[in-house]
């Protein structure tokens, strides 16, 4: 009778704990408070999945009520904590990992640290699982903005059979948006040359020629920063750069197009409408 009694009073004080609002639970403008998980995990073994199972309703409703930076936080907070208590809880991690960052505006993300956290977690308990893998991926580049740790984690996550064929690609992309050119064309050798079909060799035949171009946009690019450094901001082209010893001759496009200077400053191609990149300063994906 008495190991009843008190594993109902354990979950009467988990629901009390933690029914309320989190805005009605801090401690300042501290995290929101929960229950410390060895009082659950001694205390509260025994109704483990019914406490567990009421975490994972408050993580729910706390993605639905966040507003504010440290109310996503919380996201963190509830998951942390429900997946203590069951790490094989598979839905906190893929549900949570990519609702807890934060814009801060103009594309600030904060909070990443611990999606990451989360997601890294989830990979513990399921290190084979591919959406946890792409996930992780996605948080690196688009939140972190660490474009060569990510396209490790797209490298690695390709490796898997069950993964799409563009994400080989993907990889290749944001090694060189990272200017790790040498690791971008390796990649793409490797994936030519094992290509099953004639079109995946021609597709990564042209991204090794779209690498190449990529390398010699961001000398141009690098070109104009200094000439503007030492004009004071002036208007750049090919030209002045070539004038002015920036630039020897006008660079060989592999893709047989013409380079010229945008209206923004960047350096572009006639052979591409895009560049091979996802991001550049102030943007969002390309």
């Amino acid at each position: 009778m008495l190991p009843k009694i008190v594993a109902l009073a354990v979950s009467v004080l988990v629901i009390g704990l933690t029914a309320a609002a989190p805005a009605k639970k801090r401690a300042g403008e501290g995290a929101v408070l929960l229950p410390r998980r060895e009082l659950l995990q001694v205390l509260g073994a025994s109704q483990r999945p019914l406490i567990t199972d009421y975490l994972w309703i408050q993580l729910l409703q706390s993605i639905g009520k966040a507003w504010t930076e440290q109310e996503y936080r919380d996201i963190y907070a509830y998951a942390d904590l429900t997946t203590d208590l069951d790490p094989r809880f598979y839905l906190v991690y893929t549900f949570s990992g990519l609702n807890i960052s934060y814009n801060r505006g103009r594309e600030t993300w904060v909070n990443v640290g611990e999606s990451l956290a989360i997601l890294d977690k989830g990979l513990r308990s399921f290190p084979d699982d591919l959406k946890l893998k792409l996930y992780r991926a996605y948080t690196t580049v688009n939140y972190a903005k660490d474009y060569v740790r990510g396209a490790e984690l797209l490298a690695e996550a390709a490796r898997d059979p069950q993964a799409p064929g563009f994400i080989s690609a993907l990889a290749t992309r944001l090694y060189a948006q990272a200017g790790r050119f040498d690791v971008a064309t390796a990649m793409a050798e490797e994936l030519r040359n094992s290509a099953p079909d004639e079109q995946t060799r021609h597709f990564f035949e042209r991204r090794l020629k779209q690498v190449e171009l990529e390398q010699v946009l961001q000398e141009v690019d690098a070109a104009c920063d200094r000439y503007r450094a030492r004009a004071g901001n002036q208007g750049c082209d090919l030209s002045s750069l070539i004038a002015s010893g920036e630039l020897r001759t006008v660079p060989v496009d592999p893709l047989g197009g013409d380079l010229y200077i945008d209206d923004s400053g960047r350096a572009r191609s006639t052979s591409e409408r895009q560049r091979l990149q996802f991001f550049t300063e102030g943007e969002g994906v390309r």
